[in-house]
C-alpha cells in the first residue's frame, strides 16, 4: 500500500510497535485512574483522533484528538463509550485497518512521516515542504 515509501514505512512500524500488530501504547494514555491507552498496533494508531474501519472512534472519548500533554494527567479526559472503545481499540490491532489508517494519515500529511514522533529517530525529517526526505540510516 506504500509503494515506494514501504522501506521508510516499515522503519517507522519497527519504530512504533517492533512490527507486533497487537501492541499498545506503554506512553499514549488517558490522565484517568486505569491510565488508559490510546494508541494501538503496528503504526500506534490514535483512536482519539482516527476513524478506524468506519468506526468514530474519536467520539468514544470526552476530547477529541488527543496528545500527551492534552489528555494525560489533570486534564479529566475519559472514556465515554467503552463499548466504542473496545471495538476501536480491537480494529486498530487489526493488520487491515491499521495499514490503511496509517496509509491515509501519511498520505494526508502531504507523503509525510511527520504525524509520527518516531520520524526523526529512524532517520526521516519533513524537508518543509511537506516531503519526508530520509537522511542517514538506523539499524533495525
Amino acid at each position: 500500500i506504500f509503494g515506494t515509501a514501504a522501506a521508510n514505512a516499515s522503519k517507522i512500524c519497527t519504530a512504533e510497535s517492533h512490527g507486533n500488530a497487537s501492541a499498545v501504547s506503554g506512553t499514549d494514555r488517558l490522565g484517568d485512574a486505569a491510565r488508559t491507552p490510546y494508541s494501538f498496533g503496528l503504526f500506534q494508531i490514535n483512536i482519539t483522533a482516527h476513524r478506524i474501519n468506519g468506526l468514530d472512534c474519536p467520539s468514544a472519548f470526552s476530547k477529541k484528538s488527543c496528545t500527551l500533554s492534552s489528555c494525560g494527567p489533570g486534564t479529566g479526559v475519559r472514556v465515554t463509550n467503552v463499548a466504542l472503545y473496545n471495538r476501536c481499540a480491537a480494529a486498530a490491532k487489526s493488520l487491515q485497518g491499521n495499514i490503511e489508517v496509517a496509509h491515509r494519515i501519511y498520505r494526508d500529511a502531504n507523503s509525510s512521516w511527520s504525524p509520527w514522533g518516531t520520524a526523526r529517530g529512524c532517520g526521516l525529517a519533513d524537508n518543509g515542504a511537506g516531503k519526508t526526505v530520509a537522511f542517514g540510516t538506523i539499524g533495525l
